[in-house]
Parts: C-alpha cells; sequence; structure tokens
C-alpha cells in the first residue's frame, strides 16, 4: 500500500515539474523573442512555445491530476 502511494505521489510531482518548469521556459523565451522581433524566427518559436505548451503544460497536468 506504501509503495502504490509513494508511486502516485512521484508521479504527481513529476507532472508538476514539467508543468511549472515549461511554463518558466515559456516566459524566458518570450522575453528573448520580445527582444529580438524577428519575424522568421518569432514564427518558429512560436510554434516551438506551442507545441512545447500542449505536451508538458497539458501533459503535466493531466499527470497531476
Amino acid at each position: 500500500m506504501a509503495e502504490a502511494y509513494l508511486a502516485w505521489k512521484a508521479w504527481h510531482v513529476i507532472g508538476a515539474v514539467l508543468m511549472v518548469g515549461n511554463v518558466t521556459v515559456t516566459g524566458v523565451w518570450s522575453i528573448l523573442l520580445w527582444r529580438h522581433r524577428d519575424p522568421p524566427t518569432l514564427r518558429h518559436m512560436v510554434r516551438g512555445i506551442l507545441w512545447t505548451d500542449l505536451l508538458f503544460t497539458f501533459g503535466g497536468g493531466a499527470m497531476m491530476t
């Protein structure tokens, strides 16, 4: 019983780390993009931010529920 609790707790913590880490990294990328404002780079990076949000933020949130 204790092993199952610890496994679920670890799963929850990993989800929280993925979600919070991705939100932090997204903020850093957004600041860098705001400073440079190069349209081709902006388009490429925004697409990357959207995909990582989909994968890590929603995935981490799903792991926490």
